[in-house]
């Protein structure tokens, strides 16, 4: 069986198609970074930072910049972006006119402290991780403590003792 080559992540030009809405080209972004596909996510990116461009550091783009970054090996790089996601007390009038991008701040803040997290992680920061992640709890927990989070707190927990007592 011969194999093919993948189709071009390039968006179609079509406006009528239903891959030029933003909530597609974001989530295609997620995929191609999931896959490993860094080239074809930032593709997929610039047609995102377009729909953003009257939002400075909005969490979408920022999130994204933070996941090219840590796909890139740059850990450092991504828990910094990551922490201007987590941090930034973002004005919801602005955010709405961007709600066809399919999530919710909620999301975003969840997303933008677990991947921090990790990356935290990734630079051997482990504590930096657990503070992140508590924090967000501490906001709100009815709100930020989902089971993706606590999991991951408590593996953070595990690590962290772990180090301490080797």
């Amino acid at each position: 069986m011969l194999r093919q080559e993948a189709p071009s992540a390039v968006p179609p030009a079509n406006p009528l198609d239903i891959c030029s809405f933003p909530f597609a080209y974001s989530r295609a972004f997620r995929i191609c970074i999931q896959m490993g596909n860094i080239d074809d996510a930032e593709k997929y990116h610039e047609f995102v930072v377009k729909v953003c461009a009257g939002v400075p550091n909005h969490p979408i783009l920022m999130i994204q910049k933070g996941l090219m970054h840590f796909a890139r090996g740059r850990y450092q790089l991504a828990l910094d972006v990551f922490a201007v996601v987590v941090k930034t007390d973002y004005d919801f009038s602005l955010l709405n006119q961007f709600i066809s991008l399919g999530v919710s701040l909620d999301e975003l803040l969840v997303s933008a402290a677990n991947d921090m997290a990790v990356s935290a992680l990734h630079c051997c920061e482990v504590r930096l991780g657990v503070n992140c992640i508590e924090a967000l709890i501490e906001r709100d927990p009815a709100r930020f403590m989902t089971d993706a989070i606590i999991f991951n707190l408590c593996t953070l927990y595990d690590l962290a003792h772990n180090t301490i007592y080797r």
